[in-house]
């Protein structure tokens, strides 16, 4: 092999080494970044499920007391309900009585 024959293998050589350098060097990059990319991401996913679960709480709270509410206006209507066949109930007899004792009509009970 001439000088010049073995100096070209040698830049040939040396360019391919560079060639390799480069291409592990860009390699180790883009694996930095898409490291990157994920723990941001990781960060982000973990932040929106704190908003996500401090949302579902209060929620379950907004709900829990509008059903005590809502059950608070069902048993008063309740109530009402009762008092009104109550006195309706009274009503009815008292004039049951009033008919019975005037002659108009006589009930069986």
């Amino acid at each position: 092999m001439k000088l010049v024959e073995l100096v070209q293998l040698v830049i040939a050589l040396f360019g391919s080494l560079i060639g390799i350098v480069t291409v592990a060097y860009r390699v180790t990059k883009i694996e930095s970044q898409i490291y990157s990319a994920i723990d941001d991401s990781t960060d982000k996913i973990a932040n929106r499920l704190n908003i996500i679960e401090r949302d579902l709480a209060v929620q379950e709270a907004w709900s829990k007391e509008r059903r005590e509410i809502i059950d608070y206006h069902i048993h008063s209507l309740n109530e009402k309900i009762e008092h009104k066949s109550n006195r309706l109930h009274g009503y009815i007899k008292d004039l049951q009585t009033f008919l019975e004792k005037h002659g108009f009509v006589k009930v069986d009970s």
